[in-house]
């Protein structure tokens, strides 16, 4: 399973990197076009601000992965041993419910119907905008069960 969780960092981490790249590509142009050509280009603005979402919800999939993510550590900190572990464990599962429930299968109902809505400035259905919710839900979800498989392994170690 590390093996697999090492193989979705590396794509997630590398697309994360290509779309800063393409990002910072498409505001170098947008301010190339707009001061020196005296032509804005509204597609860049546009993919920019699209790609930024993309960007936002895949790197937080990623903190969330390697638990780098903002959380509260009021009850986890006070709490020892199996009983940290259990509430770990269900912290996992609560998250895998809400990554199925709303990302995944809500994710792709607002995909679906988001495919006959057009953006004006680029021309694509605005569901293919939407579509990254719910691959970052199974990307979630995946990142839960590791760490359910982590917090079990870790219990066995302290043994």
């Amino acid at each position: 399973m590390k093996k697999i969780r090492d193989a979705v960092n590396k794509i997630v981490e590398g697309f994360s990197v290509l779309l800063i790249v393409v990002m910072v590509l498409l505001v170098l142009w947008q301010v190339i076009a707009r001061y020196i050509l005296n032509s804005p280009s509204s597609y860049s603005e546009a993919l920019t601000r699209y790609m930024f979402v993309w960007l936002v919800m895949v790197t937080s999939t990623y903190a969330f992965g390697s638990r780098e993510h903002m959380r509260i550590e009021l009850l986890p900190s006070k709490l020892h041993g199996k009983a940290k572990k259990y509430l770990n464990i269900a912290i996992e599962v609560i998250t895998i419910v809400f990554a199925i429930i709303i990302m995944t299968f809500g994710g792709s109902v607002i995909t679906r119907m988001q495919m006959v809505q057009m953006d004006s400035s680029i021309h694509i259905p605005m569901g293919v905008i939407y579509s990254i919710i719910p691959v970052c839900g199974v990307i979630v979800i995946f990142y839960c069960i590791c760490n359910i498989m982590d917090e079990c392994r870790s219990g066995k170690e302290d043994a």
